[in-house]
């Protein structure tokens, strides 16, 4: 029976309560909530009696027991509604045939057919099950109502999900069974939410409306569209989903939430990867993780995460995803890098196993390009390998990759003193490479039979360079055993890491026999930090190869504490009392005996004398008051050896150290580079290349492909002439007391043959 109006709805029921039926009960299905409500209230005035579901639970979240119901039914007499029976069936669907079956073949416990009274059942959006009803039963089709009251609802919704979580879905939101029905045997409204133990026996039924069952944390998150990035189930387990919707609080969206817990106004690669091991728990670096895999990230790091099926795989996925890439392809050291500054940011200090495992399996002219500075191991493994890097022809590639400080440690940086420059750019290679050459140690012996190249050369001593650049605002870093291995290194630090502060860079000789009594005077009676002994102490009781490393980080750490000084003084001055030989431990030179079984000092680098001379017998010897300074790799006789480095002697290593002077204003009057000649055409093989400075000076060195040019001037331009190789564009350096400058020329070759340009 279709019914239109209230009105007939009422004129229906007391037309069929005027009549007797062989069936007592009715349903009364209705499309809108507004009128299931009026159609609930009609239906009270014309019953005496009233069952509700809510009174059948046994318990606050049990459904109701119906077998009690049907039992009750039975033993009906007058009119009664029952409610909410579709609410029952809308959640428990898989029982609702049964219990409809029940109910329609409800035999009383009396003979009712002598009794006029009817059992009502308000029904909500129920019309497609009651029609199923009606047509297996036509006798049924007078017994079933429905009312067309206007369109159906169409914006109803039922939300189920655990009580365990304490959030609240917008909306009327019920706890337990037994108060979701009391609430319908009120007065509802949309949308409803019920919180149930029983949620999960939910979950896989086959709802005809729109009843949503979300079992767990994420189900409850993705309800919410809280997810606005791609976000999946399988990206967290069931505690971190729980842990994430109770700390969501109010927030509408996944991102407003990451940016409000990591306190960031946008997403930042980088910026997480450093918060990393910043985090006080494992739900930060999961959120974080979480966020990574949800975003663009930059190509190795996106490429990591994507590897990673939970956050604890984050870290190794970063380490060994290289092994990933081939060392051939063109963007390998591009992806190097990104992975090199993920993995500092991630400030690790070790490596798994499973990383040294592929390692060592990996042909050997590919090893090297896998390892980095980050850990103290990797550092250790290129020096080891530093001579099958420079073996290669793009090994100046491959190191400032994978160990700048070292690449800059052994970089050839000019200075005016040709033979020193020279004499360093091989001593640092072959102390990296552990081993000094038979070549190497004869070139010792020729600039030992010297007496003192420093002397020859015109160079100044430390102590006078000192002396010139002291004043009452300046301070002194006295650096124990920084020699002049150091120079390129340290320039490399100041030029890449503090450009910001001015400096001038010299080379200058210690006082003989290079040992610290005899070398400390620069820094009595004047602001200075008393010894630094930490790069002494490695060099003599470290080992190799560790200990390299160690004396770069100490020269950086200097450096960095020096200039940090510069905010209590104007100029800083670092320099050394002397420094120190690998090649006096390792090339073992011949050991000498000293007269009248005096013993050597410091290893037998000198002896103390003051009855003979040794300078005319020994010719690599200096002779210095009652001291004997040996200047090559020889020994006077001692008891033991230098386990590591040693000093005392008069090698270029021992005895030649830095000045460096720091400020944060210009030291000295600066000169510049005010004219060049950009283009250049060759004569005899040669580029004739000018230049002018702004400041006169006294001379000047070119710099061009490592090599050096003096320059030579002419009324009021500097000129020099390079060599021209196959090369079109060349960069030159200009030196003075320092580095003056660079500029670039190109070379145009003109036609050497028909239609071939160079």
């Amino acid at each position: 029976m279709v019914i239109d109006s209230l009105k007939k709805f009422k004129s229906i029921i007391e037309t069929d309560l005027s009549k007797k039926s062989e069936r007592h009960i009715r349903f009364i299905n209705v499309e809108r909530m507004d009128y299931w409500i009026k159609v609930k209230d009609i239906l009270n005035s014309y019953c005496e009696n009233h069952l509700i579901l809510s009174d059948y639970c046994g318990d606050k979240d049990l459904t109701p027991k119906t077998l009690r119901l049907i039992a009750d039914l039975k033993k009906v007499k007058v009119n009664t509604v029952v409610i909410p029976l579709s609410e029952y069936f809308r959640i428990n669907n898989n029982r609702a045939d049964q219990v409809l079956t029940n109910i329609v073949s409800l035999e009383h416990e009396f003979d009712s057919k002598e009794d006029n009274f009817r059992i009502y059942f308000p029904m909500y959006k129920m019309k497609s099950r009651l029609e199923r009803m009606s047509r297996a039963d036509s006798r049924l089709m007078n017994y079933i109502w429905f009312l067309h009251l206007g369109e159906s609802d169409d914006d109803y919704s039922l939300t189920i999900l655990p009580r365990t979580y304490k959030t609240k879905i917008k909306g009327n939101n019920r706890n337990g069974y037994r108060e979701y029905l009391t609430y319908w045997e009120d007065n509802p409204s949309k949308p409803i939410i019920l919180h149930t133990d029983n949620a999960v026996y939910y979950k896989d039924n086959i709802y005809n409306d729109n009843v949503i069952v979300l079992i767990n944390a994420f189900d409850i998150l993705k309800y919410h569209k809280f997810f606005d990035l791609n976000v999946f189930e399988e990206y967290g387990d069931e505690k971190e989903w729980d842990n994430l919707l109770r700390k969501a609080g109010c927030e509408n969206t996944l991102s407003s939430f990451l940016k409000r817990y990591f306190a960031m106004s946008a997403f930042n690669a980088n910026e997480l990867i450093m918060r990393w091991n910043k985090q006080k728990d494992d739900f930060g670096k999961w959120l974080a993780w979480l966020w990574l895999k949800t975003e663009d990230c930059p190509s190795y790091l996106e490429h990591c995460v994507s590897k990673c099926n939970k956050w604890t795989e984050l870290i190794q996925s970063s380490i060994n995803s290289i092994f990933d890439y081939e060392t051939s392809s063109s963007n390998y050291w591009q992806i190097y890098r990104e992975r090199k500054d993920l993995l500092s940011k991630l400030d690790l200090n070790l490596f798994p196993n499973t990383f040294w495992n592929i390692w060592d399996n990996l042909p050997t002219d590919k090893r090297v390009c896998y390892l980095t500075d980050v850990t103290q191991a990797e550092k250790e493994e290129i020096i080891r390998n530093i001579g099958w890097i420079h073996a290669q022809k793009n090994s100046d590639v491959i190191l400032e990759n994978i160990y700048p400080d070292v690449s800059a440690y052994i970089s050839s940086y000019s200075s005016k003193y040709t033979e020193i420059d020279e004499y360093f750019n091989i001593y640092r290679k072959q102390k990296l490479v552990n081993s000094f050459s038979d070549s190497f140690v004869k070139k010792v012996n020729e600039i030992g039979e010297t007496k003192g190249l420093w002397w020859q050369i015109g160079m100044k001593s430390r102590n006078k360079l000192v002396d010139e650049t002291y004043d009452e605002n300046s301070y002194i870093f006295f650096v124990d055993a920084l020699g002049a291995e150091f120079y390129c290194f340290i320039l490399y630090l100041l030029n890449k890491e503090y450009n910001s502060v001015y400096f001038d860079a010299q080379i200058a000789f210690a006082e003989l026999p290079t040992v610290t009594e005899k070398n400390k005077g620069f820094i009595v009676n004047r602001n200075a930090e008393d010894r630094i002994p930490d790069l002494d102490d490695i060099k003599h009781n470290g080992d190799y190869p560790n200990y390299i490393c160690a004396e770069l980080e100490i020269v950086r750490e200097v450096i960095n504490k020096a200039i940090s000084k510069l905010e209590m003084y104007r100029k800083i001055i670092i320099t050394a009392d002397h420094g120190s030989s690998r090649g006096v431990v390792l090339a073992k030179g011949k050991t000498i005996k000293a007269e009248n079984n005096v013993k050597g000092e410091r290893d037998g680098r000198y002896c103390v004398d003051g009855d003979n001379t040794y300078e005319s017998k020994l010719p690599c010897c200096i002779d210095i008051e009652n001291y004997h300074v040996l200047a090559n790799y020889d020994r006077f006789s001692v008891s033991g050896a230098a386990k590591n480095e040693n000093h005392g002697g008069a090698s270029l290593e021992e005895v030649l150290v830095p000045v460096i002077v720091l400020s944060r204003e210009p030291i000295f009057e600066k000169i510049s580079i005010v004219d060049y000649d950009r283009n250049v055409k060759p004569i005899n093989g040669k580029a004739h290349v000018s230049f002018k400075l702004d400041k006169e000076i006294d001379d000047v060195i070119a710099v061009v492909l490592g090599q050096r040019y003096i320059c030579f001037k002419k009324d009021e331009r500097w000129s020099f002439e390079a060599d021209v190789g196959t090369r079109s564009e060349y960069s030159v350096q200009l030196i003075s007391n320092s580095v003056i400058g660079e500029f670039k020329y190109t070379v145009h070759k003109g036609i050497k043959k028909k239609q071939d340009i160079y």
